[in-house]
């Protein structure tokens, strides 16, 4: 045997000792390791609600977090995106239009005369990924961009 014969000829002190077996993992975890990592496991019940708390979430829920805006028509064209419908002629100018909205995002939100011509349009957070493709397919040339909520 090979490994017999390579390890034979070593000094006693020298020789490969044998490994002590690796514990076996357990597939258990407890509730002590998924609160340290902030988990909650996917058989655990949701988190109880209480009437405050769901009246609260309701109300904000009925608000609209994202708003589609069509910055080449609120930058009187000087921002768009005419050679590619993802991408922006000019990223500092639609930062800077983008921290204006944010700072003012419930008057932007409000308008009426901006949402009535298609300018901003009020999406909810789970819907604006596919309102926001289809915008921009079905306008080329005009950059639309997600604006959130400010966080409070």
């Amino acid at each position: 045997d090979w490994e017999t014969a390579a390890t034979f000829d070593l000094p006693a002190d020298e020789k490969p000792k044998e490994e002590a077996p690796l514990p076996e993992a357990s597939s258990q975890t407890t509730e002590d390791d998924d609160e340290e990592w902030g988990v909650r496991r996917r058989d655990a019940a949701p988190p109880q609600t209480t009437a405050a708390t769901s009246s609260s979430e309701a109300s904000s829920s009925s608000e609209t977090s994202v708003l589609l805006v069509n910055m080449t028509a609120l930058s009187a064209g000087k921002i768009h995106n005419k050679h590619d419908k993802n991408a922006v002629n000019d990223v500092d100018a639609k930062a800077d239009l983008t921290r204006s909205i944010e700072r003012e995002f419930g008057r932007y939100r409000d308008d009426a005369a901006l949402a009535a011509s298609g300018v901003v349009r009020r999406v909810g957070p789970t819907a604006w990924r596919a309102e926001l493709a289809s915008l921009r397919d079905s306008h080329p040339g005009q950059y639309f961009a997600p604006v959130f909520a400010p966080k409070v």
